[in-house]
């Protein structure tokens, strides 16, 4: 037999084997090495952005890494708030707008948001009504409840009164949410591919914690407590002649394993027991996929065309009811 014909010694094959081995881990190592995702870069809390991918920004000033994008944001409005030049400046003042960010438009153009897309979906309604913008980053419920009592303050009061209600705004407890523990043990540093899994479970559990925080605030005391605050809001609308419409806006998260369905039944049961105003979002917003409505890969709040879409459906809400009477009517 020739030498060179002779079958592999047990010896060899191990040896041969193990080679093969090493080498796949290899790949593997370099290939996670490139997947795993980076550590920083999600901020929903400064409207500003890395990258202006939509084409719908303005360069708002060069930053260390290039130009960092966004809108004017024009929030001087008293106590807080949205101001710009209005779509339809000639409309009288007979909505009011309240919320957090999202009400707000963070990220959003003034013109583009909810809040003064209305007053133009309503003029082709032939109603004649604008929205003064009083949704402030960060407020909770008590704070949105306060800022309503200083609008109506002097007197002013409001025929319409619009909540956009984000479904944190029950209060959620952040005691055990993180922004996603970090793995510093040794074979994270040394191994990537260990990195990327453990970064995958660390975002999991994360997720998992988060949506377990957000229906607990929809049960017991505080259910109790916060139901309380928004019939005690609807009241003092109604003592001042006007309406309040609570439009309750979806988490935009995958739309198609969307884990926040019972919040929004607890929504619907509280707004039909308590004779309360609810306008869902979850059913208008979830036909588009939830990353096509955010203002931006690194902020999920809500972008131009998640607002349409609220202005259409606070139109034809308004509409329907016929709350705005022939003094607000086109002439």
């Amino acid at each position: 037999m020739n030498p060179e014909e002779a079958p592999l010694s047990q010896r060899e094959k191990v040896l041969s084997l193990c080679i093969g081995l090493l080498a796949t881990c290899l790949v593997i190592e370099v290939g996670f090495h490139f997947l795993t995702p980076q550590a920083a870069g999600f901020n929903n809390r400064v409207a500003e952005y890395p990258t202006n991918h939509r084409s719908y920004f303005d360069v708002l000033r060069e930053g260390p890494e290039g130009p960092v994008y966004g809108v004017p944001m024009d929030t001087n409005l008293g106590t807080g708030g949205r101001t710009g030049v209005p779509l339809r400046p000639d409309a009288p003042v007979r909505i009011l707008g309240i919320g957090d960010s999202q009400g707000q438009g963070q990220g959003v153009r003034f013109h583009d948001t909810a809040y003064e897309q209305l007053s133009e979906r309503l003029h082709k309604k032939g109603i004649s009504a604008r929205t003064r913008n009083v949704a402030v980053k960060g407020y909770d419920l008590d704070e949105i409840i306060d800022r309503y009592a200083l609008e109506t303050a002097s007197g002013e009061t409001f025929d319409v009164v619009i909540y956009t209600f984000v479904l944190d705004d029950f209060g959620i407890d952040r005691s055990g949410l993180g922004e996603g523990s970090t793995d510093e043990s040794l074979m994270s540093t040394v191994s990537a591919t260990w990195r990327f899994f453990s970064h995958i479970k660390a975002q999991w559990d994360l997720s998992v914690a988060t949506t377990a925080a957000y229906l607990e605030s929809y049960e017991g005391e505080t259910r109790k407590r916060q139901t309380l605050q928004l019939t005690n809001l609807n009241q003092a609308i109604e003592a001042n002649g006007g309406h309040l419409i609570i439009a309750v806006m979806p988490l935009l998260y995958d739309f198609e394993t969307y884990p926040f369905e019972d919040i929004h039944k607890a929504m619907a049961d509280i707004c039909e027991v308590n004779q309360l105003h609810c306008l869902d979002l979850l059913s208008s917003l979830r036909v588009h996929t939830a990353s096509s409505l955010w203002v931006h890969p690194v902020d999920h709040h809500p972008n131009e065309i998640a607002h349409g879409i609220l202005a259409d459906q606070l139109a034809d809400y308004i509409h329907r009811k016929q709350w705005l009477t022939e003094s607000g009517m086109k002439k």
